[in-house]
């Protein structure tokens, strides 16, 4: 089958998070979020009145922000391994997780998410594309082109027998900070390659310097380039 081509959406000042929203409305419950890091993106939700939503990652990452609102749930889990009953969620979101999950794991990934998601529901993968300003920061600490890659190829190649594609787009999320400082320590302290971070901090800061925008009034920022694809479950 021919690889379909994304459509390229200029989001003027919309976030990711408001992308998550038009993907994925709030009233899309039970949702499951699987690689939520801190649970940004469940509370989120939780804000705008989704009645269930549950964040997992393998990491205990959330573990030191409780307590949290009536409407979240954490869960230290793996992925590949979800301790959910068949049919659980309407929903399931992957934001810049599947690239970490080993390329040969990803049918059972997959499989283990069409099992926890209902009939018709929603399945929502965002991925980073390798090109552009913040591509260029995150590669000089970990270069994932390859994985992003394949992460890539695992939503090209979905069973078109037991999925069908309903969105798929290239975006970019304008990220915003209040200064060049605050966005060199978020790239300073992420993925714990603290060697790496301590022997290039000049060079990544003075390429933050260069990369970054000027913003209407406070603050800087960094164009991340995006592609959502979502799919619906078929019966």
């Amino acid at each position: 089958m021919k690889e379909q081509k994304p459509s390229v959406v200029d989001l003027g000042n919309k976030t990711l998070g408001d992308v998550l929203m038009l993907a994925l409305p709030p009233h899309v419950s039970p949702l499951l979020d699987i690689g939520c890091g801190s649970g940004d993106i469940i509370r989120a939700y939780a804000r705008a009145g989704t009645p269930a939503a549950v964040g997992l990652d393998i990491k205990s990452v959330f573990a030191p922000l409780l307590p949290h609102s009536s409407g979240e749930l954490f869960v230290q889990a793996d992925s590949r391994a979800l301790p959910f009953m068949d049919e659980t969620f309407s929903a399931v979101l992957m934001v810049n997780s599947l690239h970490h999950i080993p390329y040969v794991d990803h049918p059972l990934l997959i499989s283990e998410v069409r099992r926890v998601l209902a009939k018709y529901g929603t399945l929502c993968v965002i991925e980073a594309r390798c090109t552009g300003p913040a591509y260029e920061v995150t590669r000089m600490i970990d270069d994932e082109n390859d994985v992003a890659a394949q992460a890539q190829l695992t939503l090209s190649q979905m069973n078109h027998t037991r999925w069908a594609a309903t969105q798929f787009m290239d975006f970019t999320d304008k990220w915003r900070v209040s200064d060049i400082d605050t966005l060199s320590a978020h790239y300073h302290k992420c993925k714990g390659h603290l060697q790496i971070i301590t022997e290039k901090r000049t060079e990544i800061d003075n390429l933050l310097a260069r990369l970054t925008r000027c913003e209407d009034g406070p603050g800087v920022g960094i164009d991340a380039n995006l592609r959502l694809r979502a799919f619906r479950k078929l019966a």
